[in-house]
């Protein structure tokens, strides 16, 4: 009865979003630096703020990471490039067949994005796909990031709340480190 998405890298294409922001403003004319180069960096930086820090939302860390591989390739390091790399998530794109997906399986199910994003990043991808949620739970609500359980753990209080059991959730995801495994 009850569909929860993963949404950056699952509805999201976070990464085509991260290299278009890169490639018109800190990376404009810096073709040796090729994406593959730049995502890479991107998800070292984010492994080592998570292991520091493990709690912000993702989408708060986006400002530290963009400072952290600017510094490995010579970009700027100006506190307006990070702050908008962190805002980037209002362009990121959903993938091709996310917003019509979406659109469909609403008609049949109650749908609740369960994100690390912060409120502000979850309404901004939540935008990007036409607001096709009931419900979300985001990394700010629990006040920790998948893979924590007590991420899963407080999407199954709310839903039980409403009346919908654990059986009858079917929680969706690419990420077997972040989501499959822990919503298992």
């Amino acid at each position: 009865t009850t569909l929860t998405f993963d949404m950056m890298g699952t509805l999201m294409d976070y990464e085509a979003g991260f290299i278009a922001w890169f490639r018109r403003h800190a990376a404009a004319g810096r073709g040796e630096i090729a994406d593959n180069q730049i995502l890479e960096a991107l998800a070292r930086a984010e492994e080592v703020l998570q292991r520091d820090k493990p709690h912000p939302p993702f989408t708060r860390m986006l400002p530290l990471m963009y400072l952290t591989v600017a510094s490995e390739f010579s970009l700027p390091q100006e506190k307006e490039l990070a702050e908008s790399f962190g805002a980037s998530v209002e362009a990121w794109p959903p993938f091709p067949d996310s917003v019509e997906s979406l659109r469909y399986l609403r008609q049949r199910y109650r749908l609740m994005a369960v994100t690390n994003a912060d409120h502000t990043g979850f309404q901004r991808m939540s935008r990007a796909l036409c607001d096709p949620f009931h419900d979300a739970v985001t990394a700010e609500d629990v006040g920790v990031t998948k893979p924590d359980p007590q991420v899963f753990a407080f999407m199954l209080g709310r839903l039980s709340a409403a009346g919908t059991g654990k059986r009858q959730i079917l929680h969706t995801a690419q990420s077997q480190y972040h989501d499959i495994g822990p919503a298992r």
